[in-house]
């Protein structure tokens, strides 16, 4: 009993962080998400932080990260983006798939990309995804329908949206940001 008491105490106590921390997108001084920011360094420290997940689900991880671009925005809000897209692309990929996160420049736009091998998302579903509290898997699992709601708001606060593909075996959640300066 003392076990599930645990357990329990441990989902609520992720259900409030996350209530809090999607209150606080609302709240946010706009000047923290105008600081320049090494999107790169970002995206390769979370790419590692990830590692121990998908070795653990025996997903392959694979990153193509273009050295020093930066972007304007907020670094702990960018990361906390970057983190729930990741960990939703590892959770939702079987054994032996690959999970991969691209970051390249054009002339114009920084484009972030977490790709993960699947089961296509029906158009529907891609629509609802960012809805707060909509969730495909069920809550017992830990996971309440909040992550991807907030990855959406703070892409909002940085001008921008996550949009979703859902083809040829690929889920890609893809968000551009206006590139600063860089390689």
């Amino acid at each position: 009993y003392l076990d599930y008491a645990v357990e329990e105490n441990e989902k609520m106590r992720k259900l409030v962080i996350e209530l809090l921390d999607y209150s606080k997108m609302e709240y946010q001084d706009e000047k923290s998400f105008r600081e320049s920011v090494n999107i790169s360094q970002c995206i390769e420290g979370i790419s590692l932080e990830f590692e121990a997940m998908a070795f653990e689900k025996e997903v392959i991880l694979t990153t193509d990260i273009q050295q020093d671009l930066i972007i304007a925005g907020n670094k702990e809000m960018l990361e906390r983006m970057a983190e729930t897209l990741l960990e939703n692309a590892i959770r939702h990929t079987e054994a032996g798939k690959e999970v991969k996160i691209v970051l390249k420049k054009d002339e114009k736009k920084v484009r972030l990309s977490v790709e993960n091998q699947g089961e296509a998302i029906p158009e529907e579903e891609q629509r609802r995804l960012f809805e707060k509290f909509y969730h495909v898997s069920s809550p017992e699992e830990g996971h309440y329908g909040l992550g991807l709601a907030i990855a959406q708001s703070i892409a909002a606060k940085h001008h921008t949206e996550i949009t979703v593909i859902s083809e040829n075996g690929w889920n890609c959640f893809i968000t551009d940001f206006p590139f600063l300066h860089g390689e």
